[in-house]
């Protein structure tokens, strides 16, 4: 984990339903990582690692929200 918090912050103009299931994929993927987090001794996490952006980013495509909403989502260091 990079130990930086990394948010989604989703634009206004993704439609709801894509950002809908954007919320979704994202709070299950951070659940997944702070359980491997705790199962593992660390803290836990608040966030996504790099590298589970990049796994959150093709499972969006996977969905089929679409390329243009998946590639306005930024992620937010603050925290």
């Amino acid at each position: 984990m990079s130990g930086k918090t990394r948010t989604p912050q989703v634009p206004r103009s993704v439609p709801k339903l894509e950002a809908e299931l954007i919320a979704d994929e994202y709070a299950a993927l951070a659940a997944r990582a702070s359980a491997q987090a705790t199962d593992s001794g660390m803290d836990t996490p608040r966030a996504l690692s790099t590298d589970d952006q990049q796994r959150l980013r093709q499972r969006l495509l996977d969905l089929g929200i679409s390329e243009e909403s998946v590639e306005s989502l930024a992620f937010d260091d603050s925290g």
